[in-house]
């Protein structure tokens, strides 16, 4: 059996006590991190990007989120997009300033780690490199622009002060805390569970520490007021947001969006399917599956890790880290569960957690050794081989997608017309000028990022005009949609024929819509370009004014037809 003394000489030889080894090596990886993402900076953008990265040029223009346009976010999201855009730009720029957040998350995950696996560097890399692999993840679009990545950033940074601040017990840092935790929700709802979490965590961790010091009369007190300090992070925070949205004459509006409209759009997939339609049972089944194809052993070591963590005994807070780390699994993975539609880059909100477990794996084996120096060296070695095997088995993925886009996008999208709009935005912007307007039929907003246009209509977000026509505002949104065309008559509309790309209720009202394309469009517009969609790699664009006046969608027998239009003012 070791002495304290001989641990302790194993616990730092394994520990590299180099001088500026950590921040060499933190460098390097974050280099290396920067050059894979850097060959997905000009992959197209999905919808929900585009239309985040336009509301964010809006709102930095002085527009107000609710009125002048319409979307069922929180207004933060709008305000950290269009400050990415202002520093980056709205494309590629885009991309370098998300993946300087990623950076930013790593850095955050990577400190937060060393502190909760007692000051283990090995263990720390280990979650923070996993952390950063994990999210290129293409089945949960890791490559993306996706505002998921911004959430993790605020995520990790208040995991990381909140830490921080219960260790050196410095309300400073719990306020901070608060404050990160609640940007995490005002970027994307699903945030509410970091904020839980967060709040969970201090009262668990007061709870321990009075426990232990044997300080028993004042446990309830530092519980309630370290609690509060971190609740008034929260709540001055979004108190803040409230006050600035009613000062905007935007604050009802604001609640309307993104509480009573989002509500119905949230609940609108039961958890098992009904009349032949999926359930959220389904769509987290398909999920997973992608998520865990190429990264399996990830999450059997993360789930090894999360079991692990109960054996070890005699760690410093050791029940509050073994709680505390199944608390951060449990609402990490609530984070994804929000409309059960499990959508692929929810996910991304789950990887801190899951490298938190897979670092806890070998920290485990670590701890529960005595902290044995081979032991030492295996926590070393074992995740950097597993790393390396990723990094080799999927090599193509991570370094020569630049020669390939258009691929990457279709294997992670399907049948998303991503590709095309991205091709129909080049060929409106070299059409247009300056000052002209776009109108879209379709939930395709990352047009108006491509084109650099403006859209006719606060309806930038089309699906939101084919929900279910009994909802309240829907008849009186779609009016005043037709009446942008019929008096602003912006010089180009284009039509996605797509299911996907309409994203209607089955209850929607299709009669206005057919009514659009048929009667109210027809007289003000010719057509000047058509997409066939007959499935990649057949797409056939037909982007020509005097072919597009005479051309026919092609019919493919047993199969729906889908192409895009795009139109121009007569």
């Amino acid at each position: 059996m070791k002495t304290q003394a001989e641990q302790n000489i194993s616990a730092r030889q394994v520990d590299f006590s180099i001088p500026y080894f950590e921040p060499i090596v933190l460098g390097l990886i974050a280099i290396f991190y920067y050059y894979i993402r850097s060959h997905f900076f000009e992959v197209p953008m999905e919808r929900d990007e585009g239309i985040y990265a336009y509301y964010g040029q809006l709102a930095m223009e002085g527009k107000t989120p609710y009125l002048d346009f319409y979307e069922s976010r929180l207004p933060g999201i709008f305000y950290m997009y269009g400050l990415l855009i202002a520093i980056f730009g709205s494309f590629k720029g885009l991309a370098v300033g998300i993946t300087l957040l990623n950076i930013g998350s790593f850095l955050f995950l990577y400190h937060f780690a060393k502190s909760w696996f007692d000051e283990h560097k090995p263990t720390a890399f280990a979650v923070a490199a996993a952390a950063l692999l994990l999210g290129l993840a293409p089945e949960i679009s890791g490559f993306t622009r996706q505002s998921e990545h911004i959430v993790v950033f605020w995520a990790t940074g208040g995991l990381f002060f909140l830490q921080k601040g219960l260790i050196q017990n410095r309300w400073g840092l719990l306020l901070t805390s608060g404050v990160f935790m609640c940007l995490s929700m005002l970027t994307k709802p699903n945030g509410v569970f970091f904020i839980i979490l967060g709040g969970l965590a201090t009262v668990l961790y007061y709870a321990q520490k009075t426990q232990i010091e044997g300080d028993g009369e004042n446990r309830f007190k530092n519980i309630i007021v370290k609690g509060l300090i971190y609740s008034a992070g929260v709540f001055g925070t979004f108190g803040l947001l409230c006050l600035i949205m009613w000062l905007m004459g935007a604050l009802s509006e604001m609640f309307y969006w993104s509480v009573t409209f989002s509500g119905q759009y949230a609940t609108r997939i039961p958890w098992t399917g009904e009349n032949g339609q999926l359930g959220g049972k389904d769509y987290f089944m398909f999920a997973f599956k992608a998520a865990t194809k190429n990264y399996l052993y990830f999450w059997l070591i993360a789930g090894a890790g999360l079991i692990m963590n109960f054996l070890i005994k005699g760690e410093k807070n050791s029940w509050y880290k073994k709680i505390g780390l199944l608390l951060i699994a449990f609402f990490s993975f609530m984070t994804i569960t929000p409309s059960l539609s499990f959508y692929g880059h929810y996910w991304l909100m789950l990887v801190p957690a899951l490298a938190l477990c897979f670092g806890a794996a070998f920290y485990s084996l670590f701890a529960l050794s005595h902290k044995n120096q081979s032991v030492g060296w295996a926590v070393i070695a074992a995740p950097a081989l597993l790393l390396v095997i990723n990094i080799t088995t999927l090599n193509k993925y991570y370094f020569t997608a630049k020669k390939d886009i258009p691929k990457v996008v279709s294997g992670t999208y399907g049948g998303n017309p991503f590709n095309e709009a991205y091709e129909i935005g080049k060929y409106v912007k070299a059409k247009s000028k300056p000052n002209d307007q776009m109108l879209l039929i379709g939930s395709e907003p990352q047009l108006l990022i491509y084109t650099g246009l403006k859209s006719a209509t606060r309806h930038a977000y089309f699906s939101y005009l084919m929900q279910d026509s009994t909802m309240l505002n829907i008849k009186s949104w779609q009016q005043e949609f037709e009446k942008d065309i019929t008096e602003k008559k912006p010089r180009f509309i284009v039509f996605f024929n797509h299911d996907i790309s309409i994203l209607a209720n089955p209850k929607a009202n299709f009669a206005w819509l057919n009514n659009l394309l048929s009667t109210v469009i027809p007289p003000l517009y010719k057509p000047v370009g058509y997409v066939d969609l007959l499935g990649r790699p057949d797409v056939k664009y037909v982007l020509n004014d005097a072919q597009a006046a005479t051309y026919q969608p092609v019919q493919i027998p047993g199969q729906r037809t889908y192409f895009a239009i795009i139109f121009e003012l007569k």
